[in-house]
């Protein structure tokens, strides 16, 4: 049990499976910012060399690209984990993240984080870790000092009559 910034009781280590359903969420969200991202890419592109004979079909060979491509997608993370401790997907799972203190991640841990389940998400070897850890913690929670709580139930609010 962990103490989180916004609640005064304990709460446990998120699950497995809620932070795999955070993760589908926000992959909704990561494609609509893939989407604004390649279409700025593709302006900039075109501002820059033009068009050239294959005008519906450009070609995005830069290495920058992918790279740009990778710094956009983690640095929603970072700014969502660093700003309110969740992403949306988060939110409607009912999970926070916290770092040392028991705040908010730092914007370094925030990045460690992002980087290390990039690589191990996908894998599924950071989840697995979640058997081998005494406190339950996927290994890019281990390695960035950052835990992902499980929040209390909300509160319905009551209908006015």
């Amino acid at each position: 049990m962990y103490q989180s910034p916004h609640y005064q009781i304990p709460l446990p280590v998120a699950p497995v499976w809620r932070r795999i359903a955070a993760l589908v969420y926000d992959s909704l969200l990561l494609l609509a910012l893939s989407m604004a991202y390649g279409g700025i890419a593709l302006a900039i592109h075109v501002a820059l060399f033009g068009t050239g004979s294959e005008e519906y079909q450009p070609r995005l060979t830069h290495p920058l690209f992918p790279i740009g491509w990778y710094i956009c997608l983690s640095s929603f993370y970072v700014f969502f984990w660093c700003r309110a401790g969740q992403t949306a997907g988060m939110k409607a799972w009912r999970l926070t993240i916290i770092g040392e203190e028991n705040r908010h991640p730092s914007v370094k841990a925030a990045y460690i984080r992002a980087v290390l389940s990039s690589f191990l998400a996908p894998s599924l070897i950071g989840y697995v870790w979640t058997w081998l850890d005494k406190d339950k913690l996927c290994l890019h929670d281990r390695l960035s000092q950052t835990k992902v709580l499980l929040e209390p139930p909300r509160k319905k609010k009551k209908k006015a009559k």
